[in-house]
Parts: structure tokens; C-alpha cells; sequence
């Protein structure tokens, strides 16, 4: 059990008898883990805004990674609406905001013929 805990926390197992000590132990080790939002690149941005009118345009089913609640999830399906004014992505039957996603990529059997396409 002590291997799982780094260097800085294992020096306040002493306290552990004090009441609730434990649990916040182990919160501020969950609250160290979780990740924090990446910040994106104008190239990055510029790629993904290219794979989400291609993915329109085409209809292709899309995966992408999305910041949401202090974790990183990943979602596949289809781009149902894109809206500009609020800023949102509709995929399936859920509403991803554009700043929330870190990464997008077109169905692997679509990526083959994109340059074709163009």
C-alpha cells in the first residue's frame, strides 16, 4: 500500500488515527491525478475545424477525446448539428462544447479516401 503513495504524502501516515485524516489524504492524492485541460495549438484547431466540415459534408462517423468534468472521455458517433453561435458540437444525442475537445478524428475506413477527395 505505501508503494502507491508518493514520497511527499507517505510522511503524514503518522496522523492517520486523527479522525477523517485518511480520507483527505486520499483526496488530495485523486485531486493531484486528475488531468488537466490541455491547451491546443492554432494548427491543432485548424486540423480539427477541417475534420468536422469534412465529417459533415461526408457524413462519416468521427471519434474524438473531450474535456468534461476534471477527466478525459472518449466519444464516438456522428455529427448530428454544428452550432456556430453557441459554440457547441451535437454528436449522437449529446452537445459537446467546441472548447471541451481535444482531439477528432474521421472513421479509419473514411481516411483512406480523403486524398482522394481533394
Amino acid at each position: 500500500m505505501l508503494k502507491d503513495l508518493d514520497r511527499g504524502l507517505i510522511k503524514w501516515l503518522p496522523f492517520d488515527a486523527l479522525t477523517g485524516f485518511k480520507q483527505a489524504v486520499y483526496e488530495l492524492k485523486n485531486k493531484r491525478l486528475k488531468p488537466s485541460k490541455p491547451i491546443l495549438s492554432e494548427d491543432q484547431l485548424a486540423i480539427m475545424d477541417y475534420q468536422i466540415s469534412t465529417a459533415l459534408k461526408f457524413q462519416k462517423s468521427i471519434s474524438l477525446y473531450v474535456y468534461k468534468n476534471e477527466s478525459i472521455i472518449y466519444v464516438t458517433g456522428l455529427i448530428k448539428k454544428l452550432d456556430l453561435v453557441k459554440r457547441q458540437l451535437h454528436v449522437d444525442n449529446y452537445w459537446y462544447p467546441l472548447d471541451s475537445i481535444l482531439s477528432l478524428e474521421i472513421s479509419s475506413e473514411f481516411a483512406a479516401y480523403e486524398d482522394m477527395i481533394y
